[in-house]
């Protein structure tokens, strides 16, 4: 993803949402409620694009952010939260998509 593709997917706020990373690894669930709030949205766009079904792409995302949770020590980069949650929508999006694709093969 070039700079410029990342500064619209994280809205410019790179130091805020590293701060948000810390706090949530710290432990404050609140931190962790706000990045839900800042890329909800954005995720479940991404989801549906790749998916065309709603509930699919809530599930996705939802599995999503909690895989970022867990994942939260191992993020290299705090203030790119946002394309890295987004890396991770697409990665499961795509396997559900694959997934879906080989049922209907069988």
């Amino acid at each position: 993803m070039s700079e410029r593709t990342d500064a619209n997917v994280t809205g410019g706020r790179d130091g805020a949402d590293g701060e948000l990373v810390r706090r949530a690894r710290a432990g404050q669930l609140g931190a962790f409620e706000e990045l839900i709030r800042r890329y909800q949205r954005r995720a479940i766009g991404r989801a549906w694009r790749l998916l065309n079904n709603r509930d699919d792409a809530l599930e996705v995302v939802q599995d999503a952010f909690l895989k970022a949770y867990d994942g939260l020590d191992a993020l290299k980069r705090p203030g790119r939260f946002g394309a890295w949650l987004l890396r991770i929508v697409s990665n499961l999006a795509l396997n559900r998509r694959r997934a879906r694709a080989l049922r209907k093969a069988s």
